[in-house]
């Protein structure tokens, strides 16, 4: 009897093992098939349709590095003093850590007597600009490629489609500092309920870094709530303060900066609100209207619709037993929420989608899942009557997932409600 039971587990395991080897060769298979696509497309047609994987076809190579740059060169980048002068909110409207960051960087180029993309793309600074973003990008793709629990080939497959998806790419071109940002949120989420207390309290600091960059990764903290783990929580509060305030005292006007840049924040918003780009949310669809009345009506519902879609993701994912389904349903809210939720921001994904991968349940859910996922990741432009579909794909994909992640939560706390009801 006990050799029969012993052996029904065994061959339990090796389908658990062999379907979880499926779930891998799918999305391999899916992505290499339209990375290929891409590259043939691209390097028999240069100029063609497979150019716009880059943000405007790379019209304005590493613009957010070399104009935040350029701003933070003198150490007054929201124009401290100087208010009244017009003030470009698009590249004024960072935490004063980036600016920090920025100010160093500026150093390899004359970023004071020239504008950020004339100093960057002298020699010394284009080849210093490359290094700092290879260098977050390769850290952040090491970080990835430890959490892949897979054998040695397919973890470098996994790790190949990833970096040869159309966000790693687009985001590589910017050069943007969400690399660092995604670096150090992934590190959060992977070590954040670590038995090593080192490691644990290092994520808590690698979260307040990214919060300190770019604000909305602070909220993957509401994670050490869930665990009740208050007292970490209190800390990460702490760093998170010392990362947002702090680096203030380090430029010109001190903490008198914070009314401008809320402003600058506040005419920020204005601008993307309408603009319509590569990128995440519901306002995507709307940017796309030309009837003015009816354009800003369904601005008006989409707002509306995305504030609550986010809150609500937030709150039920305290109810998610799927590791995964909970830590993806905060970064996709994470994504969506932000009205310049540009496609840079699916950096933030990518360690939600290796936890998707390593997980060895499959349902008819998950088979959804991939879809979305790999359309989410797909670098193959698909261009007709001058219109992205890669983009659309990719927009629809995140916000379905996203809604389908919600329904899938709520029916199990009503299922669990039920069991509990009943005493099952």
């Amino acid at each position: 009897m006990h050799s029969l039971c012993g052996s029904r587990k065994q061959n339990n395991l090796e389908k658990r093992g062999d379907m979880e080897t499926k779930k891998d060769k799918l999305f391999i298979g899916a992505m290499s098939i339209l990375i290929l696509l891409f590259l043939y497309g691209f390097i028999t047609n240069i100029n063609g349709d497979q150019g716009a994987v880059f943000c405007g076809r790379a019209g304005d190579y590493m613009a957010d590095y070399y104009n935040v740059a350029e701003y933070a060169a003198t150490r007054n980048p929201y124009g401290y003093g100087r208010e009244t002068e017009y003030v470009d909110a698009l590249q004024r409207m960072y935490p004063p850590l980036a600016y920090v960051i920025a100010y160093y960087q500026s150093k390899a180029a004359d970023y004071i007597n020239f504008q950020g993309p004339e100093a960057g793309r002298t020699n010394l600074g284009l080849a210093t600009s490359a290094f700092f973003m290879f260098f977050c990008a390769a850290w952040f793709m090491l970080l990835i490629y430890s959490s892949i629990r897979k054998s040695g080939l397919y973890k470098a497959l996994i790790l190949l489609c990833m970096m040869l998806s159309g966000i790693f790419i687009f985001s590589y071109e910017r050069g943007n500092n969400i690399f660092l940002a995604a670096l150090c949120s992934s590190f959060f989420v992977l070590n954040y309920n670590s038995e090593n207390k080192a490691l644990a309290e290092l994520s808590y600091v690698a979260l307040a870094i990214a919060a300190g960059l770019k604000v909305y990764p602070a909220l993957l903290g509401i994670l050490l709530i869930f665990d009740k783990n208050y007292k970490g929580a209190f800390r990460l509060i702490l760093y998170g303060i010392a990362f947002g305030f702090l680096p203030f005292f380090f430029l010109e006007g001190g903490l008198r900066n914070i009314p401008i840049l809320f402003k600058n924040l506040q005419k920020a918003s204005e601008l993307f609100e309408d603009l319509v780009f590569p990128r995440f949310n519901f306002r995507f669809w709307a940017s796309q209207i030309e009837n003015a009345e009816l354009k800003a009506l369904v601005y008006a519902v989409v707002k509306k619709l995305s504030a609550l879609c986010c809150i609500a993701a937030v709150a039920v994912s305290y109810f998610q037993t799927q590791q995964w389904k909970r830590i993806m349903l905060i970064l996709l809210a994470l994504v969506i929420f932000p009205v310049n939720s540009a496609e840079y921001t699916g950096l933030y994904l990518f360690v939600g989608i290796i936890l998707f991968l390593n997980e060895k349940q499959w349902s008819l859910l998950d088979a959804f899942y991939m879809v979305f996922i790999v359309l989410i990741l797909n670098p193959f432009q698909i261009i007709i009557h001058e219109c992205n579909y890669t983009t659309w794909a990719m927009n629809f994909s995140a916000s379905a997932m996203l809604i389908l992640l919600l329904a899938d939560t709520v029916y199990q706390m009503i299922k669990l409600r039920g069991h509990v009801k009943y005493g099952r």
